[in-house]
């Protein structure tokens, strides 16, 4: 894996189920430019699989998208067709090998992410969440006075003198 600069986005890839298609393994990479996959340990996702060449492809991010570039001899399948090299879309996957395991590729700018904390929270956004005590009672007496609510009632009175 080769650094990149901070502007570089995450980059996730998942090892999927051949059957389900459900993560079994996931990498994470930040700031990167370059990802390295293949069965040597040397790479950045080690995969010991028979599909899988010592160094099978490579993931370089170019002119702001990520390309896959397959280097195995036993090809690597995006879409189900053969590639030499190809732009990635989000959420991209491909094969390693005619029946070799099978990632998922994921990106997610630095800019395009962010996280809130209460510190930058605006208090009037929770205002939808200020109980109108008045209207609650009204609910609660319609429900009371309900005839659902009185058959409950009656039922539970006579599960209690059951026992």
């Amino acid at each position: 894996m080769s650094a990149g600069n901070p502007e570089n986005p995450t980059v996730t890839l998942e090892l999927l189920d051949s059957s389900q298609g459900t993560p079994l393994q996931t990498w994470t990479f930040h700031d990167c430019a370059e990802i390295t996959i293949g069965r040597s340990d040397d790479n950045d996702i080690h995969l010991a699989d028979p599909q899988v060449s010592r160094l099978h492809a490579k993931l370089t991010l170019e002119d702001g998208q990520w390309t896959l570039h397959s280097l195995g001899r036993n090809g690597t399948r995006l879409g189900g067709k053969l590639i030499v090299s190809e732009v990635l879309d989000e959420q991209a996957r491909f094969q390693l090998g005619g029946s070799g395991p099978t990632l998922r590729f994921s990106a997610k700018s630095a800019a395009k992410t962010y996280s809130a904390t209460i510190d930058n929270i605006d208090p009037s956004a929770f205002d939808f969440l200020v109980i109108d005590e008045r209207k609650k009672s009204e609910e609660i007496q319609q429900i009371v006075e309900g005839e659902a609510f009185q058959q409950l009632q009656e039922q539970a009175k006579r599960l209690r003198e059951n026992q």
